[in-house]
């Protein structure tokens, strides 16, 4: 199945997962988390192989049931075995539902096609009720909307600062487990939500080239690999939803052909 994104780390702190790069696994703090001077926090126990059984939301298994959870390891997001996704509660349902109310009225604005009036109704009302039934795209858009509060000023009340890192990380990695797991057993009925995924997980990747140090100097690598998984991803997808005039990712594709096609770009018309 085509990859998604080429993994750095599996076992390392949620700070390097998020990021992809290697963690070298230090304890109290590893070597990335101490040169920029953040907490760092160790969310998997240490031989984890990051497995996991979940998958599409109505092709596959469900989320976990809620299970009530007691003890400092429930709350505590630096303990070893603490799983974000692993439970249902009431914090997780309001977070998640002003996260997706995040993504809509503030992400989607500073997403290049905005202006677009169909594009933007895409954006804000079509995708998020895909997100309702294919769950790989819902954990994406958590961990966009978590990546752009990162960067601004004031997280809104949604999270708190010491919060977003190892929250991302728990999306992210959901996402790209249960999109894996989707791909793999690719239907129709899936094949928009799961290009919307891999488009979120491309943006998401580009936002996170910030984190990124130039002293020493090293190129995108993973990022440029994550873009080859996310065309070999469309070469699966496409396929099912290319005389689908009811798949809105054939309008997103079709307005942005001025832009990347060839034929379009390089017509007579540019040319004079």
């Amino acid at each position: 199945m085509p990859r998604l994104y080429h993994t750095k780390s599996r076992t390392g702190c949620a700070r390097c997962r998020a990021r992809r790069v290697k963690c070298d696994e230090s304890r109290p703090k590893c070597k990335s988390c101490g040169r920029h001077g953040v907490e760092c926090i160790y969310d998997r126990p240490a031989g984890s192989n990051g497995s996991s059984s979940s998958k599409a939301h109505h092709y596959a298994q469900s989320r976990p049931s809620s299970t009530p959870s007691t003890g400092q390891n429930a709350r505590d997001p630096g303990a070893e075995n603490f799983d974000l996704l692993a439970e249902e509660s009431r914090d997780r349902r309001y977070r998640e539902m002003r996260l997706l109310h995040y993504f809509t009225v503030e992400v989607t604005t500073t997403i290049p096609g905005y202006f677009f009036p169909q594009i933007k109704k895409i954006r804000t009302v079509d995708v998020p009720s895909m997100a309702m039934e294919y769950e790989p795209l819902l954990n994406a858009i958590m961990a966009l909307s978590i990546v752009h509060l990162s960067y601004m000023d004031n997280t809104r009340g949604i999270l708190k600062p010491e919060q977003l890192e190892w929250q991302g990380a728990q999306y992210l990695e959901a996402t790209l487990q249960q999109h894996r797991n989707a791909i793999g057993s690719l239907e129709r009925e899936i094949a928009d939500p799961a290009s919307f995924t891999s488009v979120i997980l491309s943006l998401h990747a580009l936002a996170s080239l910030r984190e990124r140090t130039f002293e020493p100097y090293h190129p995108p690598i993973q990022w440029l690999q994550m873009c080859k998984g996310v065309m070999n991803v469309f070469k699966v997808t496409i396929p099912f939803v290319r005389d689908d005039p009811t798949a809105k990712i054939n309008v997103v594709t079709e307005s942005s052909a001025p832009f990347v096609e060839p034929s379009v770009l390089f017509c007579e018309a540019n040319r004079n």
